[in-house]
């Protein structure tokens, strides 16, 4: 009987697993030059703690206050870099 209980979960877990799509490509080849590419810092930040730790150091956190000062550099620089954009094309 005790043996069937195992099998069981373990045959419940493994149908668990497979619901789960793999993604098509690795974060870290992600191409970032096209346009509309987007981020995922929770990625970014664990392919670099990963680096990191490998070299010694410690991991890194994703800084909410941060990316609110990034995103807001993002948006002025978008907007001044497709005014200046379209004026010379006019």
């Amino acid at each position: 009987m005790r043996a069937w209980s195992q099998l069981s979960c373990f045959l419940a877990l493994g149908g668990c697993a497979g619901e789960v799509p793999a993604p098509d490509q690795p974060t870290m080849y992600l191409n970032m030059a096209n346009g509309g590419a987007k981020l995922d810092p929770q990625a970014a930040a664990s392919m670099i703690s990963l680096y990191r730790q490998n070299n010694g150091l410690g991991g890194v956190a994703v800084d909410p206050d941060l990316m609110k000062l990034a995103n807001r550099s993002r948006r002025r620089w978008q907007a001044a870099t497709s005014s200046t954009t379209m004026s010379k094309h006019r």
